[in-house]
């Protein structure tokens, strides 16, 4: 009996070392297979990337200097080449080959490098990004440069760019990351804090003087570029080694400035010369949210009649848009990648029989830059100027550069007797009218230090700047979108300045211009936005 129990123990210890045999062969077998999948599911996105390029690749695909003075030749290395993918996105990033490089350096970085001479500190990386959208099968691609600062380079060891990806970033991370088309071009870039977008770049080389319009929402801030040129094609991977030994040497450096706008504002995957926006792993929006999402009410309030002067300026849209179809064609200007601005005219002339006749006329379309119109100068007739606000990075709504060109004309009244007001069409849609109601406060406003405009902050004096920030702070956190909040602190920044300026809005051309209000009473710690029924 015995031997029965022990043989058929035996018998089921095999049968049970062979089941799990068994099993661990399957799970084997099933790794084995994953892994192939996944093997082959790289290489097609590889092929699909390789096959993109092929097909759209510009004519020069190259690298460019912020000023466009020098240009280096460039092409994928496809020896050195991984793929990504989230639940929006499958990606493949590659290292490139060019003829010498251009380094963009952060400047503490470089003062560091100066102070110790050590390359360790003259950190930059730029790989080639084939984006494609899973629900759509749409492929971009695109060049992204990893600028390390000078926190993030220390504490990576002075490896910054190993654990940072399109798709991925290390929660430590700092410094810039740039997007240029692959002919070069600028398109947008992000500055993150501990792995965080904290603001958006709108544009590189920028003149702080120059800086008109809507750089009071912006302020400037100083890089140094490096330009190598190399006789053969250079290659580089995330660890700074050179793979092919060829023959470089520094061509020059200097000092460029930088906008950097302290709101994203939209997100936005464009493609094209639009945004690339990185899409996870520490991509969003500064300062908390999306601005589009809101739980803030602007409160509705009875107004009465529409001011004359706000239906003077609607009307005269309307009807220089009926006449020959500009402010249409300057409305479709707001999706270009720089600004555009122009004057209306008003003409009065005495009739024999002493009644007068009022023409309006609009001048020509003065192309500016990605940050505003330079040399927009208006003649003793304007009665209105009117500039666009586009789809780059930034602030919809009137900047305290649009405020100080409004004082402007009105301390000349003199000179710009019909001058009634500023115009700012935006590329979504949003219209503001920015008028002068009292001439005599308008005036005296125009020789207020505290709103003179800043290079590097919102307004000129910091005490206005701090104001401002902390209106649109307290309206961010009782949960209205960034455009909201930054339109209602505005427009109280107005009032409390008594500037003589009133700001009013419409959602669409189609609507009527709506004055705003931004109350504020010392029992309630919050503001309160109004808009006009």
């Amino acid at each position: 009996m015995k031997n029965n129990f022990l043989k058929k123990k035996n018998k089921l210890t095999k049968i049970i070392a062979i089941f799990v045999m068994l099993i661990i062969v399957l799970y084997a077998c099933r790794e084995e297979l994953m892994h192939l999948e996944e093997e082959w599911h790289e290489a097609n996105m590889i092929e699909h990337a390789k096959a993109w390029y092929e097909s759209n690749k510009p004519e020069t695909p190259q690298l460019l200097t912020s000023d466009g003075r020098e240009q280096v030749p460039m092409k994928p290395d496809w020896t050195n080449v991984f793929e990504t993918e989230n639940e929006n996105y499958a990606v493949v990033e590659t290292d490139i080959m060019s003829k010498g490089r251009i380094l963009y350096i952060n400047e503490d970085c470089r003062e560091k490098y100066e102070e110790t001479k050590d390359p360790k500190y003259n950190q930059c990386y730029t790989r080639i990004v084939f984006r494609t959208d899973k629900k759509t099968g749409k492929t971009v691609g695109f060049l992204m440069t990893v600028v390390p600062d000078l926190e993030w380079l220390e504490k990576s060891n002075f490896k910054p760019f190993m654990d940072v990806t399109y798709l991925f970033r290390n929660e430590q991370f700092g410094g810039m990351i740039l997007f240029h088309e692959m002919d070069g071009r600028y398109a947008n870039g992000w500055r993150y804090e501990n792995g965080k977008v904290v603001a958006a770049i709108s544009s590189l080389n920028v003149d702080p003087a120059e800086a008109t319009l809507r750089s009071t929402v912006c302020q400037m801030v100083t890089y140094y570029q490096q330009y190598v040129e190399c006789t053969y094609y250079y290659s580089g991977n995330e660890s700074g080694i050179t793979n092919i030994d060829v023959v470089c040497r520094t061509g020059w450096g200097y000092p460029f400035t930088r906008m950097e706008c302290y709101e994203v504002g939209q997100n936005n995957q464009g493609s094209g010369s639009g945004t690339y926006q990185p899409g996870a792993g520490g991509g969003g929006t500064p300062n908390g949210g999306t601005p589009t999402n809101t739980t803030g009410v602007v409160q509705l309030v009875d107004c009465g009649a529409m001011p004359e002067a706000t239906k003077n300026a609607q009307s005269t849209l309307t009807g220089i848009d009926k006449e020959g179809g500009r402010i249409s064609a300057l409305r479709s200007y707001t999706q270009a990648d720089i600004e555009y601005g122009t004057s209306i005219d008003k003409t009065i002339v005495t009739n024999p029989n002493g009644t007068t006749t009022v023409t309006y006329s609009i001048n020509p379309f003065i192309p500016g830059e990605d940050n505003g119109v330079k040399n927009m100068t208006a003649g003793k007739n304007v009665a209105y100027v009117i500039h666009t606000h586009n789809h780059n990075p930034g602030n919809r709504g009137p900047s305290a550069a649009d405020i100080r060109q409004v004082l402007f004309y009105a301390y000349n009244q003199t000179y710009y007797s019909n001058f009634q007001g500023s115009i700012i069409i935006t590329s979504d849609g949003t219209e503001y009218f920015l008028s002068v109601t009292n001439s005599s406060q308008a005036q005296a406003a125009y020789s207020d230090a505290s709103l003179k405009v800043s290079n590097t902050n919102m307004f000129g004096d910091s005490k206005t700047a701090k104001a401002f920030n902390d209106i649109v702070d307290n309206l961010r956190a009782q949960g209205f979108s960034y455009n909201d909040a930054y339109d209602y602190a505005i427009n109280k920044i107005l009032s409390n300045k008594n500037t003589g300026l009133t700001l009013s809005k419409r959602d669409s051309s189609a609507g009527d211009f709506k004055q705003l209000t931004t109350d504020k009473t010392s029992t309630d710690p919050n503001y309160k936005p109004k808009i006009c029924k």
